[in-house]
């Protein structure tokens, strides 16, 4: 009898098995041996679960009834062989306490973070603002509104808030019954779901400080920057300017017995500025751009750049940009394709170029990557940046947002890509997964989309216009004529080639519309369609001849054409960085979109705790008795190391959510392609979906493992999820 083949299911839940075994935490001595296994596997649980009802649509499914609190549902096998079984009740409940307990306590130091952070930056603001009053120029008037406000007046503001509060619902419920009516007031989330009054005034002055106090973690831009120009860049003091205490008073060098100076009159009193460094100038405007964080601790600026080279390390990063072109797949049996006639008719007409008759569909080839356009400042990459816009906007069908924006998506990962965009963007950065040794993704060319073929009559006049543009051309007035003699002759050119798009635009408007898609679905067939046994099946994706980094991707709205780039290390991502920062300055596109990527994950609470318990300075004041914010709890050196465990579990956590939300994403996606039964690159094989490599061999060339099984691990493996054994 053959041995039963274990499912995907399985054999991952048996890995995560072994390496828990191998894994097991040593910090946390609190939790027992159960509790870490239901915790490692939770991710692989729920994520292959999904993973289960692909075929659903495709396959006769038998019903299994819901799991009961009492079944077992894994079994952890100790290095003694001694076993632990784990049924739904462990799970569910382990889950349960672990999120409360895990929930309760990073909140908690995450919120003492916040005030730590932002007493730093208010103490650092004041001397901002003191240096920047001591270097004005002539004519400048002092600032004080750049000094943050203390935490005890932030704090007071928030209580006199709850405090107006309670005077209106008193004033209109009456004494009798205004009780009731804020307690149900703060327990809304405008005041964090209180429960007390005392916890509605803590979140309202978390709300008010947090985006302050996580400065260090922003990107400086000049739109919030004091620094503007090379002027507030070279400040320098007007006199001599001292150190000072909490209270203004001078601090006294104890060796001299005088006021201890800081700087002397003429130094600059922010030189931690180097160019080239946090500060680059624009040669063409002048203009500054800055490359440091909005802290207001200059010890904090630089460490912006510690993050750039995590989220380098951490994410495979493109440059993505897309351009779309007519064409949707209508129905996959007849091969029937939907093209609108005066989009498809840009392609065809001819540009004037240099005085020759260029083909548009063909320019589509030649237009380079969006890095060339934007990081060469020359007159020829100038030049072809406004021609490539110009061309986008005539011929791309993308949406206006995109054409507007050089057909950029900024800088994208496997993940922005998957959650964001179309599932075969994301699949396109990967391609690899559809070929193997023997056989590669199916290769287009272009061009011969726009092979379209007029009337015979039509076909003469037109080639009877070229020939006498050539010859208009050849003239010896065009050669070596005067500048008036050869602008007369090039006149004659521009009329003859309007005359060629006059002439395919009355005959493309004027053929039926069964004439018109009769010939679209022969070109487009003859380009797209790979028949086998009188069948068409169409490539999720395709290579384009001629264009590297490049693919043809079938959507709903058309043809796109996905150009990535990878940013291949550090360097190059801060290049597109710097370029964004500087487009900001001058007020220009930062087609890049790399600040708000970047931003966006350091906007994430559990990362910014992470960094904060790798800071020696901030676990020492976890463990003081009186602290800035008004909660007692007493924090010891283990809860803090069982925080920061907990912290990295959540943070894993996260990302393998991301790797379930997508999964369930690809999971349906791949249930449309099955029940399409037109895709080339994948099989339905005893009610399991594998990838196909070539449908045209007469033996099977299937992946060893389901489509479902290589894209979990590659997500796994773009996502830097924690997984387990190497698949």
């Amino acid at each position: 009898m053959a041995k039963k083949q274990k499912s995907f299911f399985e054999k991952l839940a048996e890995k995560n098995d072994k390496h828990l075994e191998r894994t097991k935490p040593k910090i946390i001595k609190k939790r027992n041996t159960k509790a870490y296994v239901i915790l490692g596997l939770l991710g692989v649980v729920v994520a292959t679960s999904i993973a289960v009802p692909v075929t659903v649509n495709t396959v006769k499914v038998n019903y299994t009834p819901a799991l009961s609190d009492s079944d077992k549902v894994l079994e952890f096998v100790k290095p003694d062989d001694s076993k632990t079984p784990i049924n739904v009740e462990d799970i569910l409940g382990k889950l349960e306490a672990n999120k409360n307990t895990n929930s309760e306590n990073t909140e908690k130091i995450y919120k003492e973070a916040i005030f730590y952070l932002y007493e730093q930056e208010v103490k650092a603001s004041k001397e901002f603002q003191r240096l920047w009053n001591e270097s004005l120029y002539a004519g400048d008037t002092e600032r004080t509104d750049i000094a943050l406000k203390s935490l005890d007046e932030v704090r007071k503001e928030q209580e006199n808030k709850i405090k107006d509060l309670k005077r209106q619902i008193q004033a209109g419920y009456g004494f009798d019954n205004w009780e009731k009516q804020f307690n149900s007031v703060i327990t809304s989330e405008e005041y964090g779901n209180a429960t007390s009054e005392q916890e509605a005034v803590n979140y309202l002055i978390i709300k008010a400080i947090e985006k302050d106090a996580l400065r260090k973690f922003t990107i400086e831009s000049s739109i919030n920057s004091y620094f503007k120009s090379q002027n507030d860049v070279n400040r320098v003091a007007m006199r001599d300017i001292y150190y000072v205490d909490e209270n203004n008073n001078n601090v006294v060098d104890e060796t001299t017995g005088k006021p201890k100076i800081m700087f002397h009159k003429g130094e600059k009193v922010f030189p931690q500025f180097i160019e080239g460094k946090n500060y680059f100038i624009d040669k063409n405007s002048n203009k500054i751009t800055l490359l440091k964080s909005s802290s207001f601790v200059t010890e904090n600026w630089d460490t912006i750049l510690d993050y750039f080279k995590e989220f380098d390390k951490l994410n495979k990063n493109y440059v993505v940009s897309t351009f779309t072109i007519p064409g949707v797949l209508e129905n996959s049996v007849t091969g029937s394709f939907k093209v609108d006639k005066q989009q498809y008719l840009q392609f065809l007409i001819n540009s004037l170029i240099n005085d020759e008759l260029i083909p548009n569909y063909t320019l589509i080839q030649k237009f380079d990557k969006l890095e060339y356009y934007l990081l060469e400042n020359n007159l020829i990459s100038n030049s072809a940046k406004s021609n490539y816009e110009n061309y986008l906007k005539l011929l791309s069908i993308d949406d206006s947002e995109v054409k507007n924006n050089l057909g950029s998506l900024g800088v994208q990962n496997y993940l922005t890509l998957a959650k964001n965009k179309d599932m075969a963007y994301a699949l396109s950065t990967m391609t690899e997964i559809f070929e193997n040794k023997d056989s590669k993704l199916p290769s287009v060319n272009l061009n011969t989309l726009f092979e379209f073929k007029f009337a015979e009559k039509t076909e003469l006049r037109i080639e009877n216009l070229k020939n006498e543009i050539k010859e208009l051309k050849e003239s010896e007035e065009y050669k070596n004529g005067s500048r008036e003699e050869k602008n007369i002759i090039k006149n004659k050119i521009i009329d003859k080639a309007s005359e060629i798009i006059s002439i395919m635009e009355g005959e493309i408007t004027s053929m039926s519309d069964l004439e018109f898609n009769q010939q679209i679905n022969e070109l487009y067939n003859k380009v797209l369609s790979i028949s086998i046994n009188n069948k068409n099946f169409y490539s999720i994706v395709y290579s384009i001849e001629g264009m590297d980094n490049a693919k043809l991707i079938p959507t709903s709205k058309g043809l796109t054409i996905f150009k990535f780039d990878e940013v291949t290390d550090y360097d190059h991502l801060m290049k597109l960085v710097k370029y964004d920062l500087n487009a900001v300055a001058n007020d220009k596109t930062p087609y890049f979109n790399s600040l708000n990527i970047i931003n966006s994950e350091l906007e994430n609470k559990n990362i910014v705790l992470n960094k904060m318990l790798e800071d020696n300075n901030f676990k020492e004041y976890l463990k003081l008795d009186k602290r800035l914010s008004s909660n007692n709890t007493q924090f010891t050196d283990e809860d803090i190391k069982n925080t920061l465990v907990s912290n990295n579990i959540l943070i894993n956590g996260d990302k393998q959510a991301e790797v379930i939300n997508i999964y369930s994403k690809v999971n349906d996606w791949i249930k449309e392609l099955v029940n399409k039964g037109s895709v080339y690159n994948i099989s339905l094989v005893n009610g399991k979906v594998y990838i196909d490599y070539d449908k045209t061999s007469d033996k099977p060339n299937l992946s060893e493992k389901e489509f479902g099984e290589i894209l979990y691990h590659q997500l796994n493996d773009y996502l830097n999820v924690d997984k387990g054994e190497n698949k």
